[in-house]
């Protein structure tokens, strides 16, 4: 028998398929997967960690088109213009996330190896 154990050390004793439909670049795909479900845990997906899925119902590469779409006149005309693009069917409030998360994604990271050197002081 499998056993799949989280890095807190909680089993999870219960597998279960599911299918989610995020939107992408080519329109709506089907992703089938196992969760491991424990009680009272939150569900294991260990093949997300290779595969990156979204969280939400819009895939990675929506965002990049979305972003240089709204750069370029309103949220409306990009959602338009990446409709046309894609076929993906993505509303308004969704291209305004897609671009806060593209411009998330962009951000330089302020973690210690990320940082910018000290400037050198002047003598």
């Amino acid at each position: 028998m499998w056993r799949a154990v989280d890095a807190a050390g909680v089993e999870r004793t219960r597998i279960e398929r599911g299918r989610r439909r995020p939107a992408t670049v080519f329109g709506k795909v089907t992703v089938t997967r196992i969760a491991r479900r424990g009680t009272g845990v939150e569900d294991l997906h260990p093949a997300d960690a290779a595969l990156n899925p979204p969280s939400g119902m819009h895939a990675h590469g929506l965002a990049r088109p979305a972003a240089i779409e709204a750069t370029r006149g309103t949220f409306a005309e990009a959602r338009e213009r990446v409709d046309a693009v894609t076929g993906a069917g993505v509303g308004h409030r969704q291209i305004q996330e897609l671009v806060l998360a593209a411009a998330a994604a962009s951000t330089p990271s302020t973690t210690p190896s990320h940082r910018p050197p000290a400037p050198t002081p002047r003598r």
